[in-house]
């Protein structure tokens, strides 16, 4: 059975949500092609952890953690 394969349209929609709501910001050109890529090469799972682990994403939850007072 062949794997199911995310449409470019769909992993782009997928990848602004992820820019949005974790970024707080539109995706860049470069970036949104990456991460379609990404998406349709290992699934939506799998690069909702690598954007999620990437340096950006990291610095803005470190961020946020200390505006809530959660970073200690």
């Amino acid at each position: 059975m062949a794997a199911y394969k995310t449409s470019a349209q769909d992993a782009a929609a997928l990848a602004t949500k992820w820019y949005q709501q974790g970024l707080g910001r539109a995706p860049d050109a470069a970036g949104l092609q990456h991460w379609i890529g990404e998406i349709q090469k290992d699934g939506s799972n799998t690069a909702w952890q690598n954007f999620s682990s990437s340096p950006e994403a990291q610095a803005k939850m470190s961020l946020m953690m200390r505006i809530d007072g959660a970073g200690g």
